[in-house]
């Protein structure tokens, strides 16, 4: 009987020596310094569990030879007893710190798991950064709308892309923060400071777009400017100096005349739209763009006040001619009937009697 209590107790001491290396082991644990090394230490980790786990055997084990020797009523029954439920205990409590240690160490990787996720999002935010601080406007009315194009596409696939992805790591901050992680605090900065660089950027991209829109009307401006230029110097160009040798041609010269005043007057509404337009874009600029504007513009009205003078001096000339070849054709009308009629007066023969004279 003494033999059978005193192989409980060496073996009950075994268990606990046991079980105090694997607690001293649990808590010395120490938090990994990466992702690889928390999931290194999660496989350790399991190894060690499961041998925790497998150890329940001999526990119960003791518990038989426990409640054997109380049935029995062996005389060292009760300080076996008590000496099973210390043993019960321990390996209670070193489940339960198996368990806070499996939780502390899958606390550890979540976090690493957000933080790559976050330093991934903040270098794909970076990268967009640098596209979206861009200064480059263009150097033409061209190249600037190809570059406004190009940026209006990244701006709506950086906005899709970047939503998606801001909302995961937001719903993974949330919900670590909400599950109580013991490390929420720094997760609230990760979720701050991520968040911090996308406001950024959205208001990069929303910047850049706004002095592209500048730029492009500036430059559209510009090159409507010089288009209508060109197009009522060409039609200075084309006003004929002749005004007709004779009735007719100044006559037709007048119809063509009056179709090319009636083309001129179509681009009374161009010049008006570039006036109203150069109003609008001179107070967003100052200094040298300002003076640009300002001299194309005037260039404009100087080169559409001359074709018009040069139209109306044109249409002055043809009446000028047409007055001068009506005159003219006036005064051989005239000649002609003077002469027909000078013709009877001055002939020689006289009449023979008063029935004879044209009255």
């Amino acid at each position: 009987n003494n033999l059978l209590s005193k192989q409980y107790m060496f073996d009950a001491s075994e268990a606990e020596a046991w079980m105090g290396e694997q607690e001293l082991y649990l808590m010395g644990v120490e938090k990994a310094k990466d992702e690889q090394g928390a999931e290194n230490a999660m496989k350790k980790h399991e190894l060690v569990e499961n041998t925790i786990e497998n150890y329940a055997d001999e526990i119960r084990s003791l518990g038989e030879r426990s409640r054997d020797m109380t049935s029995s009523n062996h005389p060292e029954a009760e300080p076996v007893a008590q000496r099973q439920s210390r043993v019960d205990k321990m390996y209670a409590g070193l489940k339960e710190l198996c368990q806070e240690t499996r939780h502390r160490l899958d606390e550890v990787i979540k976090l690493y798991r957000l933080l790559r996720e976050i330093l991934d999002l903040e270098a794909w935010i970076a990268e967009h950064t640098v596209i979206a601080s861009s200064h480059d406007m263009g150097s033409d009315y061209e190249h600037c709308c190809m570059l406004r194009d190009r940026f209006g596409e990244f701006a709506i696939v950086t906005n899709e892309v970047g939503s998606v992805r801001m909302n995961a790591a937001n719903d993974l901050c949330d919900s670590l923060i909400e599950q109580g992680h013991g490390d929420a605090a720094e997760i609230a900065q990760y979720k701050d400071r991520v968040n911090e660089a996308w406001a950024d950027l959205l208001e990069l991209i929303e910047t850049r777009i706004q002095l592209l829109k500048s730029a492009w009307d500036l430059f559209k401006f510009l090159c409507d400017c010089q288009d209508l230029l060109d197009r009522i110097n060409e039609k200075i160009l084309v006003i004929p100096q002749e005004a007709g040798k004779d009735a007719k041609s100044v006559a037709t010269q007048q119809r063509k005349h009056t179709a090319f005043e009636q083309e001129v007057s179509r681009l009374q509404g161009q010049v008006d739209v570039m006036v109203e337009a150069a109003a609008h874009i001179i107070p967003l600029y100052s200094g040298a763009k300002e003076q640009l504007i300002a001299e194309k513009r005037d260039e404009v009205l100087s080169a559409w006040n001359r074709l018009r003078n040069d139209t109306y001096q044109r249409k002055l000339r043809l009446l000028d001619s047409s007055d001068f070849h009506r005159f003219m054709i006036m005064v051989r009308e005239l000649m002609t009937w003077m002469d027909e009629v000078r013709g009877p007066m001055s002939s020689k023969e006289k009449p023979r009697d008063v029935s004879g004279v044209d009255l």
